[in-house]
């Protein structure tokens, strides 16, 4: 997990889960929809909201199924997805600049 991006609590009934648009996250999104995720049709698609909603909850709550969360979302949820989505994006592709390094800083990437 990259702890670089803080999470956006969001609650669906009785669950409470932490989504964040990861690398990974957006790549399991682009690999579930076709679409990267500047054209995703969010809150537009119900379909593309729920696999983008599910995307940013798995890496943290790597039980969530997808389908079973097509099951269980309703259209009336769709406000409130959309704004967590929407704080998820801010957060990704925000400035970010306090937890961003230094220019020549890179992480390790071979561990």
């Amino acid at each position: 997990m990259d702890e670089r991006i803080d999470p956006v609590v969001f609650r669906l009934g009785t669950k409470e889960y932490k989504l964040a648009l990861t690398a990974p996250a957006i790549r399991l999104f682009e690999e579930k929809t076709g679409k990267g995720i500047f054209q995703a049709n969010v809150p537009g698609s119900l379909t593309e909201t729920i696999t983008l909603l599910w995307a940013a909850a798995v890496e943290r709550s790597p039980h969530l199924r997808l389908d079973k969360l097509f099951e269980y979302v309703q259209p009336s949820d769709l406000p409130a997805m959309s704004a967590a989505l929407g704080e998820c994006l801010k957060r990704a592709f925000g400035t970010g600049e306090e937890k961003q390094g230094k220019v020549g800083e890179a992480p390790p990437l071979d561990s």
